[in-house]
């Protein structure tokens, strides 16, 4: 790389992570972070004390990783260690992954601790508060682009932000070697039970009031009452309790397996057969990814970025968000028909290549490079 003729030094990034769980988006910066140093970028962290993301990049690059106490949204602390390391480690950029980084980020540049421009990357389909002072946030001159990981994240962005053409699609992505590299060291426990005889039907992610975890339970007993099949739910949440005693007061126990928060679920999802996600609202879904990657049709809600990952009739089916019986009439027709279930598999793998993490990589790092020079490389 090189600026007016000399060679140019390694982009340094500073990514900001408030998060203190793992979910996709968490799986997302740790893409990010080891593709960026695998292609001689300068990647750091700073997150809170208690950050899984940051104990698995820690325990990978001890060096990288920064942490500070944070227990609400506006921590001077964590500002003013931001700017200790944008000094120290002379950084180019701030890279702000939700919403908390974004606000600490933004207070850092307007105390003066990290004068620097901000990449902010926004994952939620949900429109931001009119609040001035939200307001103010994603308006600040400082916000150089805002990385958004569907192109319906994008449509809310660019008609909330003053400034639309600072506003960029970068689609999340997957990397199916995650899941062969898991799938023997994290196999079904058999104390699920799950029956070699009988299709399965699985659920991935956290498990939220967005992801549409009733429904799930309320598709289930439509199939059962036509076939005999099994249902599986990976991960844990605050819906957790209010969702097994929903399948308790419908008589599901017997066919719907809970296995909480897992580390690894590749070896979850290689177990089912179909995938089902009746999610209500969802910026991107990479669940779905994840299942097609592994050659799962997957029913889904026609909500969010989903339609632009998953083709209906393609890869699987789209159903309207929270209509039981289209869902489970899609549900039905891939189970009763294993050439169908086969077809949408391989067209599902072949979908899935499409988002990888070279290409938000690579997109990342030219919207970084646009930034930091405005006037191109010569």
């Amino acid at each position: 790389m090189e600026e007016r003729g000399k060679l140019a030094p390694p982009i340094k990034i500073l990514h900001l992570s408030g998060e203190r769980t793992w979910r996709g988006g968490e799986q997302q910066i740790y893409y990010l972070f080891e593709w960026q140093i695998s292609k001689g970028l300068e990647p750091y962290l700073l997150c809170p004390l208690k950050s899984p993301l940051g104990d698995r990049l820690e325990a990978r690059y001890p060096h990288r990783i920064f942490r500070k106490p944070l227990k609400g949204g506006i921590s001077f602390a964590f500002a003013l260690a931001t700017g200790r390391i944008v000094r120290d480690l002379k950084i180019d950029l701030l890279h702000l992954h939700d919403a908390r980084a974004h606000t600490l980020g933004w207070l850092a540049n307007l105390l003066g601790f990290a004068k620097l421009p901000i990449v902010l990357h926004r994952r939620v389909i949900r429109k931001p508060s009119n609040s001035f002072f939200t307001r103010w946030k994603y308006n600040h001159s400082s916000i150089g682009a805002i990385l958004c990981v569907s192109q319906k994240v994008r449509e809310v962005m660019q008609a909330y932000v003053i400034q639309p053409q600072n506003v960029h699609l970068v689609y999340s992505a997957i990397d199916p070697r995650r899941w062969e590299q898991a799938m023997d060291h994290s196999p079904p426990p058999l104390s699920l039970q799950l029956s070699p005889e009988k299709l399965t039907i699985g659920f991935i992610g956290a498990l939220e009031k967005e992801k549409g975890l009733l429904d799930f339970l309320s598709v289930a007993k439509k199939i059962i009452a036509q076939l005999p099949c099994q249902f599986l739910i990976v991960g844990g949440g605050a819906m957790d309790s209010l969702i097994k005693q929903k399948a308790e007061e419908e008589g599901l126990c017997q066919w719907v397996n809970f296995t909480g928060f897992v580390e690894e679920v590749g070896g979850y999802l290689s177990s089912m057969d179909l995938f089902l996600f009746p999610s209500l609202e969802e910026g991107l879904g990479t669940s779905v990814l994840d299942a097609m990657a592994r050659g799962i049709p997957v029913v889904a809600s026609n909500v969010g970025g989903i339609p632009e990952l998953l083709q209906h009739g393609k890869q699987g089916f789209l159903a309207d968000p929270g209509d039981i019986d289209s869902l489970a009439m899609h549900c039905l027709r891939i189970l009763k028909d294993k050439d169908l279930r086969t077809s949408m598999g391989k067209e599902g793998v072949l979908r899935a290549q499409l988002f990888s993490v070279e290409e938000m990589g690579t997109a990342i790092e030219e919207k970084y490079k646009t930034l930091l020079y405005p006037k191109g490389l010569n």
